[in-house]
């Protein structure tokens, strides 16, 4: 699913799982209840529009990305420059940049669990 054609619930979902946050987490960061987040992910409401601010100013987000799902996500240059990019590739090169972007967030996960769990555990040692 591209992200234009995402739903807002997905959306939502999808900035807080790039955030590396659960619902509760998420929820804590902007001021809500988690039950308000995981309304807001099942479509069974929406955020306040001070909510909806809170989360684009905190999460560095463009407003009509996730209202909308206007492209890009966020105005840094660098992700201007990714979309560029991306919207420049041919129809059959794009499944091997998803391969390519798979790959790398899949080692940014491992590092990541690595960061949390191991880490930690050799510091007490």
């Amino acid at each position: 699913m591209s992200i234009k054609r995402m739903k807002f619930s997905n959306r939502i979902k999808l900035v807080r799982s790039e955030a590396g946050l659960s619902q509760t987490g998420f929820a804590k960061a902007i001021g809500v209840e988690q039950q308000s987040v995981s309304k807001w992910e099942n479509a069974l409401g929406f955020p306040s529009l001070n909510n909806i601010s809170l989360i684009v100013k905190k999460y560095n987000i463009r407003y009509e990305w996730l209202i909308d799902g206007e492209e890009p996500m966020s105005d840094s240059k660098k992700d201007k420059e990714i979309f560029k990019g991306i919207r420049r590739l041919s129809e059959d090169k794009k499944p091997a940049l998803a391969t390519v972007i798979s790959a790398i967030t899949q080692q940014e996960d491992k590092t990541k669990h690595i960061e949390t769990v191991y880490v930690p555990t050799i510091k007490k040692m």
